[in-house]
């Protein structure tokens, strides 16, 4: 990965914003990011374990303060997803010290799996006030700043789950069904102010969200992939994704067909019925040798 960022991704040192950076997907993109060359803005509600990971994985911070031109800069800072006015105060401290980010990444997310008329209540409002208002106050925040200078690029993290409904993760597919419907939106609105707006539609992926899915006969959709995705290829698609802007990107692991067939049950939801047998099957199946390898 780092080779192909520094051949490919390094041309021109750039300003990166990327949440939910202490693990998963944005622990990945950071990590990238930074070992090509750039300067990232790493947050997390998770402070501690954003800088325990700095420390482990050696990003810690690095020219705070400096103006962009005078070296990479590396700053981890504490950010609830959740609060408009936490987003409008880190920006704005971004945009004054670093200059207007190139790409703000809302890659912070939240799952729990479970019949829906089954889990507490306080889900509901989680699951939707980190996953969809999070991405929402994100992106309104970075167009605030992004309008002004008529450049930028915003990078929103939807899922599969957000083209095809999936039972078992009903919330939470709820959320992302908001989130890319809200992206689609949105980018029409920038377009004409020069900003591009990506969202990106992963399958499973190999993180912290994996396992608390595997354990749940309820989330066996979500198992349905011939593998889960890693982090690094998830972070390699959206590298390119920075460079060539395009509207949807959509990931499932080769030989699967989940990007297809989920265009294809949101365009026809009676199919969902007729297919689940197999899905979960083929679900429990991956649930079952995930198990076997201690997940």
């Amino acid at each position: 990965m780092p080779a192909f960022g520094a051949t490919v991704f390094g041309l021109m040192p750039k300003l990166y914003v990327v949440t939910g950076a202490a693990s998963g997907i944005g622990l990945q993109l950071t990590r990238d990011l930074i070992a090509a060359g750039h300067s990232v803005v790493a947050a997390d509600l998770n402070i501690s374990g954003l800088e325990s990971r700095a420390e482990e994985y050696g990003f810690e911070p690095k020219s705070n303060g400096a103006p962009r031109g005078s070296g990479r800069t590396t700053w981890l800072r504490r950010l609830d997803v959740r609060s408009a006015a936490e987003w409008d105060a880190l920006l704005a401290e971004v945009s004054e010290s670093l200059g207007v980010p190139d790409a703000v990444l809302n890659v912070a997310g939240y799952i729990r799996p479970g019949l829906s008329h089954k889990n507490p209540v306080e889900l509901i409002d989680t699951t939707i006030d980190v996953n969809l208002k999070g991405v929402m106050h994100g992106t309104n925040a970075a167009a605030r700043i992004m309008v002004p200078a008529g450049r930028g690029h915003i990078v929103n993290i939807a899922s599969l789950a957000g083209i095809a409904a999936v039972p078992g993760i009903a919330a939470y597919s709820a959320s992302k069904h908001g989130v890319r419907g809200f992206t689609l939106a949105v980018e029409r609105e920038l377009a004409p102010h020069g900003i591009a707006v990506t969202v990106v539609c992963p399958g499973l992926v190999d993180t912290p969200m994996l396992d608390a899915q595997v354990d749940h006969d309820e989330a066996a959709y979500t198992f349905s992939g011939t593998r889960a995705l890693t982090t690094e290829e998830i972070s390699s698609a959206i590298l390119k994704a920075l460079e060539t802007k395009p509207l949807e990107l959509i990931l499932s692991s080769l030989f699967s067909a989940q990007g297809a067939m989920s265009k294809l049950v949101n365009t026809f939801p009676g199919l969902a019925s007729v297919a689940e047998p197999l899905i979960k099957r083929m679900g429990r199946r991956q649930q079952a040798k995930l198990k076997k390898r201690g997940r």
